[in-house]
C-alpha cells in the first residue's frame, strides 16, 4: 500500500481520485496499470516555477485554467500566462499554456460580472 499525503481532487481520465506525493501527482488508479493520470510537482521548472502546489492542482482537476506569472523562455524573455491541463498520447499528461483571462475583471458593472459568471 502506498502512503497518500493528501486527495486534491478527481481524475480527469477515469474519475478516481488523484493524490499528491512529496514530488508528484498521480491517480489511485494508476497503481494497478488502470489510469494514466500522473504529473511530477517540477514540470514548469524548466520555465522558472519551481513547483506546482496542491491547491492548484486541485483548480487544474477542475478543468479551470491556473495564473502562471514571471515564467520565463529560454531566451530569458519574462511572460504570464494561464495553465491548463492537456493530454498527449506521446507524452502524457502536462501542463498547457493559455491566455489567462481572469473569471471577473474588477472595472466591468456588475450585471456584467453577473453575466460572466454564468457564462463560466
Amino acid at each position: 500500500m502506498i502512503s497518500r499525503s493528501a486527495w486534491v481532487g478527481l481524475c480527469p481520465e477515469c474519475g478516481c481520485g488523484v493524490y499528491s506525493f512529496r514530488d508528484y501527482f498521480q491517480c489511485s488508479r494508476r497503481i494497478d496499470r488502470k489510469c494514466h493520470f500522473f504529473i511530477r510537482r517540477n514540470r514548469l521548472t524548466v520555465f522558472g516555477k519551481e513547483s506546482i502546489t496542491d491547491p492548484e492542482m486541485a483548480v487544474l482537476l477542475k478543468e479551470q485554467a491556473i495564473p502562471l506569472k514571471n515564467l520565463q523562455r529560454k531566451n530569458g524573455e519574462r511572460f504570464s500566462c494561464g495553465g491548463i491541463l492537456i493530454y498527449d498520447e506521446d507524452w502524457g499528461w502536462s501542463i498547457g499554456f493559455t491566455r489567462w483571462v481572469p473569471a471577473s475583471p474588477p472595472n466591468l458593472p456588475k450585471r456584467v460580472k453577473r453575466l460572466v459568471k454564468r457564462i463560466e
